[in-house]
């Protein structure tokens, strides 16, 4: 994680105390001795995520910076491109402000987000989350990213929201499938 300098100015001179310990970046800092403070417990490290960040990164220097971010990028439009030709709507419009990583899509008139999102982790093991806050049951999330960013995963994804939509809404013509 890494913020810029005026956002680092902002949470060193923050008045309003941090609801949630683990979200307190200060607190964090210290942990990991970014402030030149006395080093503090904050957290026990999980050893799993130190073995899957030790892994990603391995991957990452394999493959090259370029390529990676490549593959992330071609994965995203291919994506993106399935969606709309599902007749899906992206929730951002301006594509130089959508994520590569992370997409949101509108959930179409008439349909269950949460029985979307269900079916197709129980029939497929896929996990397609709902809006937080403000989009909260408006949106779905989906990530393409790590070693799922493939061309073959991303057909998989577009097959499974298809899938799930038709089996839980009337959103597609079931004849038509």
């Amino acid at each position: 994680m890494s913020f810029s300098s005026k956002a680092m100015e902002k949470i060193l001179k923050r008045k309003v105390p941090v609801a949630v310990y683990y979200w307190d970046i200060n607190l964090v800092g210290d942990y990991w001795n970014c402030f030149g403070r006395p080093r503090i417990y904050h957290h026990t490290i999980s050893a799993t995520l130190l073995y899957g960040l030790r892994e990603a990164l391995a991957v990452f220097c394999e493959e090259g910076m370029s390529k990676f971010i490549k593959r992330h990028d071609d994965c995203s439009k291919q994506l993106k491109n399935g969606l709309l030709s599902l007749g899906l709507e992206l929730l951002v419009s301006n594509e130089k402000w959508r994520l590569p990583t992370v997409t949101t899509i509108k959930v179409p008139t008439g349909v269950d987000w949460k029985a979307v999102c269900e079916y197709a982790m129980k029939n497929h093991l896929v996990e397609i989350s709902g809006g937080l806050g403000p989009t909260f049951g408006t949106v779905f999330r989906v990530g393409i990213m790590g070693t799922n960013a493939t061309e073959e995963r991303v057909d998989l994804l577009l097959k499974i929201i298809k899938e799930s939509l038709s089996k839980t809404s009337t959103f597609f013509d079931k004849s038509k499938l």
